[in-house]
């Protein structure tokens, strides 16, 4: 775990521990220190002095009873998130376009949209959104906000959805919700027609609900697809370096090639992933997926 790493797991400790704490107690229950002794010691020292140049205040007090003498640490949420700014709606959809439109090499405005967002992570924003292509948006947006279901038409099919989050991906918009107690992933552009609200306070959004996870970053898991398992060869040279990064060993042959299982949802992604590997990977099954790939790479070399 590198230092960065373990001072931002601390900070999350500290705002989640329902009491000060002393040193000794952080160093145990965090699970980011080794045994209490003096170089762990200096190494929480440092890793607090890290986060109070940040501007993030940790408040000390002097224990009592058996904690009598000893410092206690902890980080209120009050002194760390910001208050309700009162922003409309459309100040607060705005202020989500404007940071996944821009890419800055620090982090700051995401980490003022979680402020902002009470709190919430947002999903990760590629620097260029398509965002013009909906005028439905904004109504999605204040659904998630004020619970209201939502109906429209999608691929020629009438919706009724509880929506739960919107996600980013790959430059465009996706839906999170429960159509007919299933959850799924809508395309926003490919809604049909006007987005009609219920009333506010219509469900529960589930308690498991996790906007940051809602939807994969990887490119071939972006995508509103049925997910399916396709089988690839790759040979020995790229072997090694493809199986740290992408799907799971089913085979490994005696020349070295491998075979691997790669789930996908993003049929366009995985052709490009497949054609940066030149002739070190092939499509083994399933037969849709190898006929598809031959008739994508067949139009490729017509043109």
């Amino acid at each position: 775990m590198d230092r960065m790493e373990r001072v931002t797991k601390l900070l999350m400790f500290l705002l989640s521990s329902s009491r000060p704490m002393t040193r000794d107690e952080i160093l145990e229950r965090s699970e980011l220190y080794g045994p209490s002794n003096e170089s762990e010691r200096k190494k929480f020292r440092r890793d607090r002095e890290t986060l109070e140049s940040a501007g993030i205040e940790i408040r000390t007090e002097v224990g009592l009873g058996e904690q009598a003498g000893s410092t206690l640490y902890e980080i209120l949420e009050e002194d760390y998130f910001l208050p309700d700014l009162g922003l409309s709606v459309k100040e607060q959809l705005a202020l989500e376009v404007a940071a996944s439109m821009v890419q800055l090499d620090t982090a700051w405005d995401e980490q003022a949209l979680i402020k902002i967002a009470d709190g919430e992570p947002l999903p990760p924003s590629p620097a260029v959104a398509q965002l013009a292509a909906s005028a439905g948006i904004e109504k999605l947006y204040e659904a998630v906000r004020s619970r209201a279901k939502v109906y429209f038409d999608y691929r020629g099919v009438s919706r009724e959805v509880e929506p739960y989050g919107l996600l980013h991906r790959g430059g465009n918009w996706y839906l999170h919700g429960s159509d007919s107690e299933e959850r799924k992933n809508f395309k926003v552009i490919r809604i049909q027609g006007e987005v009609k609200l219920g009333e506010k306070g219509g469900f529960l959004a589930p308690a498991d609900f996790d906007a940051a996870n809602a939807m994969s970053s990887d490119p071939l898991l972006i995508g509103e697809e049925t997910e399916i398992l396709a089988t690839v060869k790759v040979d020995a040279f790229m072997a090694k370096r493809v199986a740290r990064t992408r799907g799971r060993i089913v085979k490994t042959n005696p020349d070295g090639s491998i075979l691997l299982e790669i789930p996908v949802r993003n049929p366009m992604a995985f052709r490009s992933w497949l054609l940066g590997l030149r002739d070190h990977a092939v499509v083994v099954e399933p037969k849709e997926v190898l006929e598809d790939t031959i008739q994508w790479l067949t139009e490729i070399k017509g043109h």
